[in-house]
């Protein structure tokens, strides 16, 4: 079952996510839908993990997606990083999502806690502070690179 989170410029999603082999990162695709006219872009970068499940350093540069690609239905949405990323096997990393300008955005989710390697938050001060990491609750995402 897909249960919209909405995001916007000061309420930023988090995603945090494992991988099980070192893998050099050249995409993330996320669960995503346009929820008013005004959205502008939509912004993805990965960030580190401060040790308690939450995100800490931006780790890559801010890959934008213009809302004019994606409608009002839940759509997959490709952000190709600028420029590729080596993840560390078994290390916790996390996809922070927001929207550059006004409005508002939905990331879609799973109940149920679906996905192991990670938990999801969010943050309602664009990214000063995160809330207690949930484990019941996955954003739907993929992380697309090579060994």
């Amino acid at each position: 079952v897909e249960s919209p989170g909405a995001f916007s410029t000061t309420v930023w999603v988090d995603q945090q996510f494992t991988t099980n082999i070192n893998v050099t990162i050249t995409e993330v695709i996320v669960r995503l839908a346009d929820t008013s006219s005004d959205v502008g872009n939509v912004v993805v970068s990965i960030y580190s993990d401060d040790g308690s499940d939450k995100p800490s350093t931006e780790l890559t540069t801010p890959v934008t997606v213009a809302n004019s690609t994606f409608g009002t239905s839940a759509t997959d949405v490709q952000f190709s990083l600028a420029s590729t990323f080596a993840a560390t096997a078994n290390t916790k990393y996390h996809i922070v999502v927001r929207c550059s300008a006004s409005g508002t955005a939905n990331m879609y989710s799973t109940t149920g806690g679906a996905y192991a390697g990670g938990t999801s938050s969010f943050s309602v001060n664009s990214g000063s502070t995160w809330s207690a990491p949930n484990a019941s609750t996955d954003y739907k995402f993929q992380v697309w690179g090579c060994p």
